[in-house]
């Protein structure tokens, strides 16, 4: 995105070519988009400092990272 700004376009273009990339892809949760997800237990919107504490993190549909059965206890 340096690259596009540094040559005087502006950000959005950027961010626009990026998002067209993953048209079709992404946008929504269903079978067959890719998906990157976390799990929280606390609703970020009422309190940011919930995504410190993350218990579950699922990139492309594969879980990476899971503290979720750890809190159930």
């Amino acid at each position: 995105m340096r690259l596009v700004t540094d040559g005087g376009h502006p950000s959005s273009d950027a961010r626009g070519r990026r998002a067209r990339r993953y048209r079709g892809r992404t946008g929504s949760i269903q079978q067959g988009l890719e998906a990157d997800l976390i799990v929280v237990d606390r609703n970020p919107l009422e309190n940011i400092l919930s995504l410190q504490d993350v218990l579950m993190v699922v990139n492309n549909g594969k879980v990476v990272l899971d503290r979720l059965s750890f809190a159930l206890e």
